[in-house]
């Protein structure tokens, strides 16, 4: 009794077919879903670089702008003790005249 092996080729190339849709299908919903025209460097691997150095950049302004916000904050601190030593001694200066 002698075994045969059939191929369906029409199935075969369907299947192909059906899993090349399916991946792009995954990768437009990626798309879709993350708001990014780049999600990898797979999908466009200059365009990725210059999103990641711009992401990191923003990153960075980020963190300088807080840097400065607590620097202004600071600064006014210091100022309102210089404005207190400066009543301070407008009232030493007083005290010392009446004496």
């Amino acid at each position: 009794m002698a075994l045969t092996i059939q191929t369906n080729n029409a199935a075969v190339t369907a299947l192909k077919h059906l899993n090349a849709n399916t991946l792009q299908m995954n990768k437009a919903l990626e798309r879709l879903s993350s708001g990014f025209r780049v999600n990898s460097a797979a999908d466009d691997a200059s365009g990725y670089a210059i999103a990641s150095k711009l992401a990191a950049q923003g990153e960075g302004l980020k963190a300088a702008a807080l840097n400065i916000s607590q620097a202004i904050a600071m600064v006014k601190m210091a100022d309102a003790g210089v404005n207190e030593i400066q009543n301070m001694i407008v009232r030493i200066k007083a005290l010392a005249t009446q004496a």
